[in-house]
């Protein structure tokens, strides 16, 4: 939200690797500039 408050539809979790590798990417958005 504009306020800055959390979207409880954003929140995630990951499973588990039983087997080989896990990759994961970032991608950081933000609503406004920063310094």
């Amino acid at each position: 939200d504009l306020d800055g408050t959390s979207d409880p539809k954003s929140v995630h979790g990951g499973c588990e690797v039983l087997d080989g590798e896990k990759w994961s990417a970032t991608k950081w958005m933000r609503q406004k500039t920063s310094s």
